[in-house]
């Protein structure tokens, strides 16, 4: 009934407008090019439905805006036309195709679903992670004619897998990284390990996604190569070692996240040297990662 008193209202405004003409073939409109980005759907209205019209000149004015009016004909008569393919034969058809392959179908959209999840999380959450930050630590003992708590620079290499990533967007993570780090006479370091942390959200995207972390940890980290002149401190270190940490990282752009957090040894590196009352530093990295 409402798309009848549409269609009236509709012929009513119509009826001072130029006459349409009824086509059958795409082809019959000459300002209709196979190159308009429109022309497809055009095409498939017209072959399958019947529901488009031209006007007498055989032009369809594609680019030109359609009225309140001439929108409303077209849907009724779009409306009109396709009743007539769907009998109650048709209904009983599709219903039992849905039926057949609801699991299928079940299916199909967990995998879609789980697809999208894991775009929006890579896209505007913290994701996983592989990057490059600046390294601050001192040096640990007296060597090369520099002070034990002169404080040196250096890089990390680290990243992020969330193992588990919980409901309210806590996450379990994996943090594996590697230290190095040198001194202007030429002598380097170099040590690594990994953190098993536990990442609080504190923001989540539209999609529900973190896009900012909390995360505390406890690891392992061991020396890979060391000078006893510099030794240091904490970034090396002389042995394999504990080491807690807490810091924070959020999202920047669809493939960028920043990083920053404080390592903490549970050894004092200078001292293991024979430095007496040799000064306690902990690690302190700042970097983006590329997420994957």
């Amino acid at each position: 009934m409402v798309l009848n008193k549409i269609a009236l209202a509709a012929a009513a405004v119509i009826s001072t407008a130029p006459a349409m003409a009824q086509v059958t073939s795409v082809t019959q409109l000459r300002d209709v090019q196979p190159t308009e980005w429109s022309y497809q759907a055009i095409s498939n209205l017209i072959t399958n439905y019947g529901c488009i019209a031209g006007y007498p000149s055989g032009v369809f004015k594609p680019g030109q805006a359609a009225t309140r009016a001439e929108l409303a004909a077209l849907t009724n008569a779009c409306l009109d036309n396709i009743t007539q393919f769907y009998t109650e034969a048709d209904a009983r058809t599709a219903a039992a195709l849905r039926a057949e392959f609801s699991r299928e179908i079940a299916a199909t959209n967990s995998r879609v679903s789980a697809l999208e999840l894991a775009a929006a999380r890579k896209s505007q959450g913290v994701g996983n992670y592989l990057g490059a930050a600046v390294l601050l630590n001192q040096q640990g003992v007296e060597g090369n004619g520099y002070d034990a708590t002169r404080t040196i620079a250096g890089a990390t290499i680290q990243g992020r897998y969330a193992v588990k990533t919980f409901a309210n967007q806590n996450a379990v993570s994996v943090r594996p990284y590697v230290n190095f780090v040198g001194d202007p006479t030429g002598q380097i370091g170099a040590g690594g390990g990994t953190l098993l942390t536990y990442d609080w959200s504190l923001a989540r995207a539209s999609s529900g996604v973190s896009r900012l972390n909390l995360y505390t940890g406890v690891g392992y980290q061991v020396p890979f190569v060391n000078n006893t002149l510099s030794n240091f401190q904490s970034a090396v270190g002389e042995k394999g070692q504990a080491v807690f940490a807490v810091g924070a990282e959020s999202r920047l752009t669809s493939t960028l996240t920043a990083f920053a957090d404080v390592k903490f040894p549970t050894t004092n590196a200078a001292n293991s040297y024979g430095v007496e009352d040799g000064s306690y530093s902990p690690v302190y990295s700042l970097g983006l990662g590329f997420k994957f």
